[in-house]
Formats: structure tokens, C-alpha cells, sequence
């Protein structure tokens, strides 16, 4: 039943809390004069760094972050020494997961102040996306050495031990942490999510009570709850299951800080539909994935469950059923694919053609953050390769960024 894929399944729970914990939603409220000011402001004095800093700072608390990052460029561009914009270029950027902008103003932080334990930390769950793993360890370790006695950099340390697949590393590194601060929400809900990936759904149970019990408003606890007990062959566990996905996703419409993501709400509604398939209600089962389908259509769980519903249906539905059941098999490949042009271009990190490849395949998967980075470095292995520039321009439309794709 798994849903996500290993290295994803840790980043909806590590990144997904570190995110809820230090980025709170921008407040909407800033004063439509003030912001008018500052933008007169920044226009008339184009040269000033710091009014372009001012100005792009409050679009991106005003959540307009697009904007806001394009005015925080510029104001770093002018004066590469304002350590507070690309403090705040940094999390304007991770917020709209334009990753490698926010690992470029994070470096820019600490090479100013190399002392920050938290930005390290910062800079770590940044790179995981992008799959630089070995640049997030050391980052996280450097966050260790500054703060030996911090459970937050003991639970970064645990991701990339995940990540590499050291899942004994990474429980051990969870309840160091623990030892430190029982209170500890991420470390217990972490924790949680790699007992459930090694199939130790009681244990993954207990991790996850705890930490909804720390932190009950938070949705992502609720969504993981609700996969553990869902499989459970006794009746009352199951009921748990469903009320813990409403609790998610009512948490997740009112939360100021934590809001599901549309990957988050993708996946809750495969458990939804999951939890009806248990009741034999193919009916309401087929819905919910479809809605899943709709906002997550790359989720190989989804993919079969949703082709296998339609084929049930029969007629019309089932001959979708069999497209979306041929393109579960035709994106099977491409992950095994991608697993062998990732060890290629991992080993051989200075090999064009094996991070041009892997850039292209993860940009078919929809990986795109990973896919942006690959393709940037393909570019930068061979700046003439007018393939690498062309797909490397479609991996920063499809993130919005089409300025720079021009």
C-alpha cells in the first residue's frame, strides 16, 4: 500500500515538518498603501539594494512570491552582502520550490555566518530534493558539530540516512534525538514513517500516536495515522483510519501553518478510496482515486488502483481503465530507468550524457525540481549541447520560471 516512493515518502515527512515548523504562512495583511509605497520606492531608485530588498521582501509576505523573488534577486545582484535578502530569498524560494534558488541564497548566508546551526539544517532539507544527498549530509553533520546537543539536527541526519537506504542509521539517529527532546514531534512522526516503510506497522502505530499527541494540529501526523491503521484487519482500527483522513483533512483547510499539499491531498484521497474498497464500496473507492488521479496522476499506487476500479466497471470506463493501466506499466519502466541513470550519473557526476539523460527521464516523471538540477548541470558540462539548454529551459517553464527559461 505504500504510496510514495522511498526517497518522496521522506520527503513529505521530514521536509513536509521542517517546513510547517519554520515557514508559517505569509500574512495576507500588509497594508496595500505600504506595499504601494514600496514599490514607488524601489521604481525610483532602481540602484538601491535595499529598497529592492524592502519591496520584494513584502510581495513575498504578501504571497506573491514570484514577484517578490525577482526584486530579492535584484537586490542581492546590487549588493551581494545583504545577508537578510538572501535570508529572505532563501525561504521566499523554498516556498515556491524553486529549490536551487534557495540552496544559492542559504550558501550566501553561511559563507557570511557559517555559525548558524539552523541554516545549515535550512540548507540541507533544501538539497534533498534535488537529489544532492552527499551536499545535504554534509551540511546536516555541519549543523551536528555546531550544535552536538540539537534533536533538530539529529533528525536531519536521519533524512539523508533514509535517503541512502541506512535504515538502521536513521532510527538511531531519530531516537538520539529523542533522548534529547521526548518532545519532539518530527523526530516520533519520522520515526513513524520508516517503521511503516520496513513494514513494522505497530511500532509505526506507537511512533505516530506520540507525535500527534505533541502536535494534534497538524495534518500530516492525522494522513499517517490514518495509512497505518487502514490496512488493520480489525474493524475498529479501520473506523480510526477514516476519522483520523477527516481530521487530516479538515486540519488541512484550517491550519495557519501546515496546509496539505496538493500531493498531501492526492494521497488522502487514495486512502479514502482505499478505506471504501474495504467496504466494498467500489462506487465511492473509484471516485476518490480518480480525484487522486487528478491531482497526483504520477502515483504508481493510484495509477493501478484507478485502472483496476474502471476495468471493474466495465464498457467505456473499462477501456480507460486499460490506458491508465498500460501507462502504470510504461512508467514501471521509466522507474527502473530511473533508478539505473541515477547510480550513472551519481557515480559519474561529471558524465554529460548520463545527467542529460537522467535530467530528461525525471523530467518526463514530473520530477521537477531533481530534473532542474540535472539539466542545469548537464548545461554547465556542456553549455553548447542545444538538447541540454532546450530541455533545461522546459524544466523552468514547467516550474513557472519563465523569465529564465527566455
Amino acid at each position: 500500500m505504500e504510496f510514495l516512493s522511498v526517497h518522496r515518502l521522506i520527503y513529505v515527512c521530514i521536509l513536509g515538518l521542517f517546513t510547517q515548523s519554520n515557514h508559517r504562512a505569509a500574512p495576507a495583511n500588509l497594508a496595500q498603501s505600504d506595499l504601494s509605497q514600496l514599490q514607488t520606492t524601489a521604481k525610483e531608485h532602481p540602484a538601491d539594494a535595499k529598497a529592492q530588498a524592502r519591496y520584494g521582501s513584502a510581495l513575498a509576505e504578501a504571497g506573491k512570491r514570484a514577484e517578490g523573488i525577482h526584486f530579492l534577486r535584484r537586490a542581492v545582484k546590487l549588493d551581494n552582502k545583504l545577508t537578510a535578502a538572501w535570508h529572505n530569498l532563501a525561504i521566499a524560494a523554498e516556498q515556491q520550490t524553486w529549490m536551487d534558488i534557495a540552496a544559492d541564497a542559504h550558501a550566501h548566508v553561511l559563507a557570511a555566518r557559517p555559525g548558524l546551526a539552523g541554516e545549515w539544517i535550512k540548507l540541507g532539507y533544501v538539497l534533498l530534493p534535488m537529489g544532492r544527498f552527499d551536499e545535504a549530509e554534509r551540511a546536516f553533520k555541519r549543523a551536528a558539530a555546531l550544535q552536538p546537543n540539537s534533536s533538530e539536527a539529529l533528525v536531519a541526519m536521519a533524512s539523508t540516512e533514509f535517503a541512502f537506504f541506512h535504515y538502521d542509521s536513521a532510527i538511531s539517529n531519530l531516537k538520539r534525538a529523542l533522548a534529547i527532546n521526548p518532545r519532539s514531534a518530527a523526530a516520533r512522526a519520522d520515526l513513524a514513517s520508516i517503521e511503516l516503510d520496513q513494514g513494522r506497522r505497530e511500532n509505526a502505530e506507537t511512533a505516530c500516536r506520540a507525535a500527534i499527541s505533541i502536535d494534534p494540529n497538524a495534518p500530516r501526523h492525522r494522513l499517517l495515522l490514518a495509512q497505518i491503521l487502514i490496512d488493520s484487519p480489525k474493524a475498529e482500527k479501520r473506523a480510526e483510519a477514516i476519522a483520523a483522513l477527516a481530521a487530516a483533512e479538515q486540519l488541512g483547510k484550517n491550519s495557519s501553518y501546515s496546509p496539505l499539499s496538493a500531493s498531501d491531498t492526492a494521497r488522502l484521497e487514495y486512502l479514502k478510496g482505499l478505506a471504501a474498497s474495504r467496504d466494498q464500496n467500489w462506487k465511492a473507492a473509484l471516485e476518490h482515486w480518480k480525484k487522486s488521479y487528478t491531482l497526483d496522476a504520477a502515483q504508481p499506487v493510484v495509477q493501478l488502483a484507478l485502472a483496476r476500479a474502471l476495468i471493474r466497471q466495465g464498457g467505456v470506463e473499462a477501456r480507460e481503465g486499460s490506458k491508465i493501466l498500460m501507462a502504470y506499466q510504461r512508467s514501471q519502466k521509466l522507474r527502473d530507468r530511473a533508478r539505473q541513470l541515477g547510480m550513472q550519473a551519481e557515480t559519474h557526476p561529471h558524465n554529460f550524457r548520463a545527467r542529460l539523460e537522467y535530467g530528461k527521464l525525471l523530467l518526463a516523471q514530473n520530477s521537477l525540481v531533481h530534473a532542474e538540477w540535472e539539466l542545469h548541470e548537464a548545461v554547465l558540462l556542456s553549455p553548447r549541447s542545444a538538447a541540454a539548454r532546450k530541455l533545461f529551459a522546459q524544466a523552468l517553464k514547467r516550474q513557472g520560471r519563465n523569465s529564465e527559461a527566455d
